[in-house]
């Protein structure tokens, strides 16, 4: 995160966040999953309104998930590369929307925004799969920094 000196912080903090909701409700309307076969499409081929889907797919294409000839459009690279790894399945509008919006509630009333299982529902095996991988997938490099940095003070031939 960025500490906030300017309106232009807030205002770069706000798209941030439309961003991310953008991300999230196409991830959830199962678009990112139209386009899994990295295929290049007509946007009236997906399912939704088409004007809807168009502005989104703009703001996809902008953040450099979604590429177009003008035409056409698809996944970049990058964007199959997240969604294939899973990082774009584990994205739920839906989590994001219920649990952020009750935020002044908390805020007047003290409540819990949530019930929180921490990403691990026993009942909820793939949801939990899906948890998990998120897990590593996240950790790998900090992971990896924090066992070279360590190193310097384990004795010749230890390994963490």
């Amino acid at each position: 995160m960025h500490p906030i000196q300017s309106e232009a912080d807030l205002d770069r903090l706000r798209r941030s966040m439309q961003a991310y909701m953008t991300v999230s409700a196409w991830a959830s309307a199962g678009l990112f999953e139209a386009l899994s076969d990295g295929e290049m499409k007509t946007l009236s081929s997906l399912p939704g309104d088409p004007r809807a889907v168009s502005i989104g797919a703009t703001i996809l294409g902008h953040l450099g998930l979604m590429q177009t000839d003008g035409t056409l459009w698809g996944m970049s690279p990058k964007g199959l590369e997240l969604l294939h790894g899973g990082v774009l399945d584990y994205i739920s509008h839906e989590d994001t929307c219920r649990y952020l919006q009750g935020l002044p509630e908390v805020l007047k009333n003290g409540t819990a925004i949530q019930e929180t299982d921490i990403g691990v529902v026993e009942s909820d095996p793939e949801r939990v799969r899906r948890f998990m991988h998120s897990l590593y997938r996240r950790s790998e490099r900090p992971s990896i920094h924090v066992a070279s940095w360590m190193s310097r003070w384990l004795p010749e031939g230890s390994r963490v």
